[in-house]
């Protein structure tokens, strides 16, 4: 290379095949790579909160509340996922068409 900078590309992370990717499956996938990540911090808050203060970050009688409202923040976060991901679905399901026999079914 010549030591010019290459042209800004925005950085997306690659979800799979663009073919097999139908609208709104990016979202979607990005939704439950959320979840999982919150699930990993979840899994890990009590750590977070012993570092926090092993680096002098919060005291020490502080940790435990460090840890309560860190686990408040993951729920926090986790919540807005499923809303998020409720939304999504009810959009999906509004979109697809209804089958004939279920559309008699609801009109009987």
């Amino acid at each position: 290379m010549d030591g010019r900078a290459k042209a800004a590309r925005p950085i997306r992370p690659f979800y799979g095949h663009s073919g097999r990717l139908q609208d709104g499956s990016t979202g979607l996938v990005t939704v439950f790579l959320g979840f999982f990540l919150i699930f990993l911090a979840t899994l890990f808050h009590d750590e977070m909160a012993m570092e926090l203060a092993e680096r002098g970050l919060i005291a020490e009688d502080r940790s435990e509340r460090a840890e309560l409202v860190i686990g408040l923040i993951l729920f926090l976060c986790w919540t807005a996922l499923t809303v998020v991901t409720v939304r999504k679905f009810d959009a999906i399901r509004g979109e697809a068409p209804i089958p004939e026999a279920r559309r008699e079914r609801d009109e009987a």
